[in-house]
């Protein structure tokens, strides 16, 4: 008897198709969801700079303070926020990282006429996460602000051409999640380190410079695949406040049944020699994840100068990093924010530090 070969493979043909159409239809929509994405996401650190160094207004003379206050507030304005997070949400929107910690979320605020210490000044000068967030906004993303941590706030009267300001600093950190229906976020906390770095300024006596860790656990839908994002600044300006902030990180957020993740400007180098931060992390478990992706390739972040505009990149230390620890594989990790085409129309640096992104697995 002569084989119908061509109705054999309709047959066959029209079978897997229905097989295919019933199990469209048996498999529960979060499940087909959870398996389109894989388990597959990125993450980013970036430190946003605050926009004028610091040290300026706390190393000098006492008598000079309101002059080095006009002088940082004048850096500032001339660091055009608004411009470099035009910048750094092409970075966003170019990685699409699922998770972002934020560094040096500057809010800087003004009185006039000044009062010193009598009010403190409300009028928002430049609220850099309102800025980033409206960016964002513009361009259709949908991020949400998961967690902000108000740090250090130093307010001082500033030595202005037109008369005495008080010009207001408050130091933040963020954790801005992307929201969509593959994940919930959920558990958001934070918490100041116990060990903390005073500032001697001189006339104002010393003041302590708050830092934090703040962290959210993140739930795969239709799953019950969970992990935690951490995002942290650890201390700059001290060596051993450094190292004994990393050691609370580990003793604390990251102690945690779910897979972890750390975000941040960590502020010590793999090779430091003042700070073992880095180690500290290192032994608790967690990979570096550009390590574990591009060992011996530098990946500088910090830093370039303060007016940002040096022509050549002036990144020469790695102190910003993504790390990872149980049941999530790196798959790859890459700078932002260090090529001369990042620049703003104005040769402005996006940020004095590169932000860092890695993409990651979460392992069944």
């Amino acid at each position: 008897m002569p084989i119908n070969l061509k109705g054999t493979l309709m047959r066959r043909y029209s079978l897997g198709i229905f097989v295919l159409l019933l199990l469209c239809l048996i498999v529960p929509p979060q499940v087909r969801a959870h398996d389109a994405v894989k388990n597959r996401f990125a993450v980013m650190s970036r430190n946003l700079y605050v926009g004028a160094n610091l040290g300026a207004l706390i190393n000098g003379p006492p008598s000079e303070i309101f002059e080095r206050m006009a002088k940082v507030f004048k850096r500032v304005n001339l660091t055009n926020f608004e411009a470099r997070a035009d910048e750094i949400v092409d970075e966003i929107q170019n990685t699409k990282p699922l998770l972002i910690g934020l560094q040096e979320v500057a809010l800087w605020r003004t009185q006039e006429p000044a009062d010193g210490p009598v009010s403190d000044a409300q009028d928002v000068a430049f609220d850099f996460l309102d800025i980033l967030m409206d960016e964002i906004a513009s361009r259709g993303l949908n991020y949400e602000v998961l967690s902000v941590f108000d740090g250090f706030d130093i307010e001082v009267p500033a030595d202005l051409p037109e008369g005495f300001i008080d010009v207001r600093f408050t130091d933040r950190l963020a954790i801005l999640g992307n929201v969509n229906h593959h994940f919930e976020f959920s558990n958001a906390q934070q918490e100041r380190y116990d060990t903390e770095f005073a500032i001697p300024t001189g006339f104002f006596g010393d003041i302590v410079y708050p830092r934090a860790w703040q962290s959210v656990d993140v739930l795969i839908v239709g799953s019950e695949n969970q992990f935690r994002f951490i995002n942290t600044h650890l201390e700059a300006f001290d060596p051993s406040v450094n190292e004994a902030q990393a050691q609370e990180l580990v003793d604390g957020p990251a102690i945690t049944v779910f897979p972890a993740i750390l975000a941040g400007d960590f502020n010590a180098a793999p090779n430091d020699l003042f700070s073992s931060a880095y180690g500290i992390i290192l032994d608790n478990g967690f990979d570096d994840a550009w390590e574990q992706v591009l060992p011996g390739v530098n990946g500088f972040t910090c830093c370039q100068k303060a007016n940002l505009r040096n022509e050549a990149s002036n990144l020469s230390r790695r102190i910003d990093y993504v790390f990872v620890r149980n049941d999530l594989e790196v798959q790859k990790a890459h700078r932002v924010g260090h090529r001369q085409i990042d620049r703003t129309p104005g040769g402005l640096w996006p940020s004095d530090h590169a932000g860092v992104v890695a993409r990651v697995r979460l392992i069944d």
